[in-house]
Parts: structure tokens; C-alpha cells; sequence
């Protein structure tokens, strides 16, 4: 039995495989100026969570530590000056650089924060669900209306959409009217996905992907592509993608098999080729973040934006949870309620 002042947390010792993590009993955090104590209510689980906990996230904590980076909850206590007071339902922002998991890990019953990189929960979403918004719907709104912007008529490519980013940058190139092709290796994916959207599905584990997308812009290619899995796709994407056409890395799912392709495809159909984070733009532009934290909750609020919840685990379920996540089998979001 826990203590008033203790609480669960996960905390990995090492890196490695999904049994590295242990939950540990520890005290309720303190916090600093400044900060802001949530008692967590929901935690969204997100491939960041995973590639730090395996030791090959690109801004990787220092082991041991703590894990997470995505939670939303109800605030406990406050920063002085803040504007976020005791009771308010509250979620965490993304911005990898400002998430030390030493101290902050979110996998937890209890977390701080700094007070600038948490939003108001929107009325719509339950405390059960608020973990599932930030970084997915913030993730493919910075890349798809900020960055790319994407153009009513326009071909997207939305790659592994399966995943919560996926599934939200489907919902978001529809309201931008754009057409979606969507792409998954699974067969019994593809009616979700038409079903959560998409105009059409490609499964590349059966179907020749470029020639799919030749086919369905008849001969053109698409207009743009959202790509979280790079290595050998990227060859690929370019030659899907039209003149001119863009394409969006977001991701390495490949990782540690790197990407090459013919740089004559790049020059001779002038293609932007581009890197991406959710950090970009949205820690370097706050009224960028404001201005996206209004069109997502308003999207929630009036039903034009809709989570897609794939599964919930208990905080005594962590394990099974980062392995359900390597498993492949989700379609949306992972949640782990404490």
C-alpha cells in the first residue's frame, strides 16, 4: 500500500527490450518554480517512448531514468504565477528538448511540468482519453498545414497511417480537402482505414506501391508525402511523388537501416525533400502553437477532429504495453490509464 506522499513510476535501469522496465516506488515530485504537479490520468504511449527505452531515440536520456514523454491529467498544485490552478484538466505538450526523463518521465501517477508546455484538456475528451491528443494531432498539423502546406485537390500520401499520426493526418487533409491514399502492410487495415477516411489504401506488402499511387493520379504521382518509415522508401516516395512534389520525413522506422536513392530523381523532378519534428515549428513559434492548439480543440470540441483509441493498459501493465506496441497491431492510439 502506497503512502500519501508516494507513488508508482516506470524507470528503466538499462536499455533494451520492454522487460527493462521496472515500476519503482518513489515520492510524489515537488514543483520547482515555475511547474506544475499532475496527478496523471492518461498516458499516451508513442514511438518516442519506445526507440528511448531500446537507446536509439535521437535526443536520448541518460540511463537510469525515467519514461514517457506524453500524459495528460488533473493539476494538483500550480506554479505561482501560472494560469493552470488546482482541479484544471491539463495535457503536456510536446517538444523533445524540453522533456529530461531523468526527472520528468510521464509514465507515472504523478508528474511535473513547466508550466508553458501544458494546454487545457478541451471539454470533449475525458480524462481517460486526454493523453491521446498532443503529440500525434500537433505532429501532423505542424507537417501537413504549417509546414507542407497542403492545397484543397492536392494527393497526399499518408504512409504507415495506421498509427495515431496517421490516423490524424488523415483526418486533418480532409478538412484541408485534399485526397488521401493510405498505406499499410496489413490487409484487414485497409477498410479501417477507408472507414477513418482515406479515399483509397495501398498495402505494400502485396500491392506495388508506386505503381498503385501511378495509377490512382493517373501517371502523375502525388502531390505530397507524409512519411514516418525512411530507409529504402524514400527511394520509393520519389518515385511516387509528382513534379515538383513534396515529401515529409517524420520518422525512421527503419532504423538502423539508413535510406539511399538516385539523387538524378530528386534534381530532375525538383523535389523538396524535408526533415521534420513537432518541435518544428511549434518550439520556436508560440503563437504557430497557439494558433494549432485552438484548431485542434475546437476540432475536438465540435466533432470535426475524433480520437482513435486502439487499446488501454493499466500503469501495472507497462511491459505489456511497449510489447503490444512492437507487435504491429494497433490502429490508433495506446493508452495507459494509472
Amino acid at each position: 500500500m502506497l503512502q500519501a506522499d508516494a507513488m508508482k513510476k516506470a524507470w528503466i535501469r538499462s536499455f533494451g527490450d520492454p522487460d527493462v522496465i521496472e515500476l519503482i516506488e518513489t515520492g510524489t515530485p515537488v514543483p520547482k518554480p515555475g511547474e506544475v504537479l499532475v496527478r496523471a490520468t492518461s498516458i499516451g504511449m508513442n514511438r518516442s517512448d519506445l526507440d528511448c527505452r531500446r537507446g536509439i531515440y535521437p535526443v536520448q536520456p541518460a540511463a537510469p531514468c525515467g519514461i514517457g514523454h506524453e500524459a495528460a491529467g488533473v493539476v494538483v498544485e500550480g506554479a505561482g504565477d501560472s494560469i493552470f490552478k488546482a482541479g484544471d484538466r491539463v495535457g503536456t505538450l510536446p517538444g523533445s528538448s524540453f522533456v529530461k526523463l531523468h526527472d520528468y518521465g510521464r509514465t507515472a501517477e504523478y508528474f511535473t511540468t513547466n508550466a508553458d508546455w501544458l494546454v487545457k484538456t478541451p471539454d470533449s475528451v475525458s480524462d481517460a482519453e486526454a493523453g491521446a491528443i498532443w503529440v500525434n494531432y500537433l505532429t501532423a498539423y505542424g507537417a501537413l498545414i504549417d509546414v507542407g502546406r497542403l492545397q484543397p485537390g492536392e494527393v497526399i500520401v499518408i504512409a504507415a497511417a495506421p498509427g495515431a499520426t496517421g490516423l490524424a493526418a488523415i483526418q486533418f487533409a480532409k478538412l484541408a480537402g485534399a485526397q488521401v491514399i493510405a498505406t499499410t502492410r496489413s490487409a484487414h487495415k485497409c477498410e479501417r482505414l477507408l472507414a477513418a477516411g482515406a479515399d483509397f489504401t495501398v498495402n505494400t506488402s502485396t500491392e506495388d506501391y508506386e505503381a498503385r499511387v501511378l495509377e490512382l493520379t493517373a501517371g502523375r504521382g502525388a502531390d505530397f508525402i507524409f512519411d514516418p518509415i525512411g530507409g529504402p522508401f524514400v527511394a520509393r516516395h520519389l518515385d511516387a511523388v509528382a513534379q515538383k512534389g513534396r515529401v515529409l520525413l517524420y520518422g525512421v522506422l527503419t532504423y538502423p537501416e539508413f535510406c539511399s536513392f538516385d539523387p538524378d530523381v530528386l534534381i530532375n523532378k525538383h523535389i523538396t525533400l524535408r526533415g521534420y519534428n513537432v518541435d518544428d515549428p511549434f518550439v520556436i513559434d508560440r503563437a504557430a502553437l497557439a494558433k494549432a492548439v485552438e484548431y485542434i480543440t475546437s476540432g475536438l470540441n465540435e466533432d470535426r477532429l475524433r480520437l482513435i483509441i486502439d487499446s488501454r493498459f493499466l500503469l501495472d501493465e507497462v511491459v505489456e504495453a511497449h510489447r503490444y506496441a512492437e507487435s504491429d497491431r494497433q490502429f490508433g492510439k495506446i493508452l495507459i490509464n494509472p
